[in-house]
């Protein structure tokens, strides 16, 4: 139903919920501030947006991906 599909898709954005991190860190570029999220253990493994998201489209799969690696979800600036 519609109210099932606004609870998972605040999920899907909430960054605590979706990534169980506190916060990203964040970098200073020469595009900017770039953010860097990392989670779970193992051989790792980066996770770059496509140029329509951010690396917090990418979180529920990072943490399913978390379970067995090292997942770094990088965010592009600009």
């Amino acid at each position: 139903t519609m109210r099932l599909r606004a609870q998972r898709r605040a999920e899907w954005l909430n960054l605590r919920v979706a990534c169980e991190v506190e916060a990203p860190e964040t970098h200073l570029t020469r595009g900017g501030v770039t953010e860097i999220v990392r989670m779970g253990q193992g051989d790792p493994l980066l996770l770059v947006p496509g140029l329509a998201g951010s690396w917090r489209l990418l979180a529920p799969i990072a943490r399913q991906l978390a379970q067995t690696h090292e997942v770094i979800l990088y965010g592009l600036s600009g």
